[in-house]
């Protein structure tokens, strides 16, 4: 599937610098390694260069809108429950799309907020971190159950963190296995996963080709698409017009792979690129043991080809130690001929 033309590009994720890094203490709360304790930026054992010099700007917006401005995005989708997101949705509604934050282990406050959001603020999407909840729901609970109901009735999207998180908290919560039975139990609710699904992302290509309202962000991971992801490109109902409808201006899901495109692809597999742009590979491909063992034996046993050469370098010598005809012929007695002895009885009779 080719980029998109008709269409600029959509940010599914975009967070205003804030006066510090107090956004993250709900993670820091649940971290138990040292290492981490010292982090502002709770994952930057993995993201190194976080612009830290942003942070405390005195116009937030003024900077977000540059900064998207310098990257072509066109709409972002920002959280609504904060003064500096409110602003900027009043201010430049064409340039951001609110959305809010639920935790499942507040069911009916979350069912309130998402509608109280949706008929004041007209929200269009809910966001949700099942590993970053206190304590964490995994994505099949029952917890989240009256949340995706609420979703499917105001037919708006839910962005799930999936995949191993990037904060050092267990993962359970979060495998992409447990989105299977929830698209199984709300055939109609469309559920965008977050962050990558590492590193079960052919999983999650897999659900998708099988849920119509499944789809997929890069959302943290921008510059690098997953390893099967050709195979979701290649399938022919998850064309770009079946994922128009959770925006007007275009797809959601699509604008981390959109924002990719325009740069050159990591990992790709052997699919992806052109056979003209193929390099040879540098050694042969890897083989089993046992194979290896085979091809050395043979090597061993193979004589050298004749060239009228006789000398003892290019003579095939038997290993020290290993048993010649002759010593064989001395160590093994010969077998009595049975049939011969018993012809002869029968003739002597």
């Amino acid at each position: 599937m080719a980029t998109p033309s008709d269409i600029g590009i959509i940010d599914t994720m975009i967070g205003f610098p804030g006066p510090d890094f107090s956004t993250y203490e709900f993670i820091r709360t649940q971290l138990k390694d040292t290492e981490s304790a010292g982090f502002d930026f709770p994952v930057e054992y993995m993201f190194k260069g976080v612009p830290k010099e942003k942070v405390g700007a005195d116009d937030p917006i003024g900077v977000t809108l540059a900064e998207m401005d310098a990257h072509g995005i066109e709409i972002g989708l920002v959280g609504c429950e904060g003064e500096t997101g409110r602003k900027a949705l009043a201010e430049h509604p064409d340039r951001f799309v609110g959305s809010c934050q639920v935790d499942a282990n507040d069911v009916m406050g979350s069912v309130r907020k998402i509608r109280g959001l949706h008929d004041e603020r007209g929200i269009r999407a809910v966001g949700a971190f099942p590993a970053g909840c206190v304590p964490p729901v995994p994505i099949d609970d029952a917890k989240w159950y009256p949340i995706y109901a609420a979703c499917c009735d105001l037919q708006i999207p839910i962005f799930m963190c999936a995949g191993v998180p990037g904060p050092r908290l267990p993962m359970g919560a979060q495998h992409v296995e447990r989105i299977d039975q929830v698209m199984y139990d709300f055939p109609e609710l469309t559920l965008v996963t977050r962050h990558g699904c590492e590193p079960w992302d052919a999983l999650a290509v897999k659900l998708m080709l099988k849920w119509p309202g499944l789809h997929y962000s890069t959302s943290a991971f921008p510059q690098v698409l997953p390893e099967v992801d050709h195979r979701l490109r290649q399938h022919p109902g998850r064309r770009q017009g079946h994922l128009r409808r959770l925006l007007p201006h275009g797809p959601v899901a699509e604008a981390d792979h959109v924002r990719a495109a325009q740069r050159a692809p990591q990992r790709r597999g052997v699919a992806q690129v052109p056979p003209s742009k193929r390099r040879p590979s540098p050694r042969p491909l890897a083989r089993s043991r046992s194979a290896r063992r085979t091809a050395a034996a043979k090597g061993r046993r193979r004589a050298a080809p004749y060239s009228g050469d006789k000398s003892p370098s290019r003579t095939l010598r038997p290993r020290p130690g290993a048993p010649t005809s002759a010593s064989r012929a001395r160590r093994t007695p010969p077998r009595p001929n049975i049939k011969l002895e018993v012809v002869k009885s029968r003739r002597s009779r």
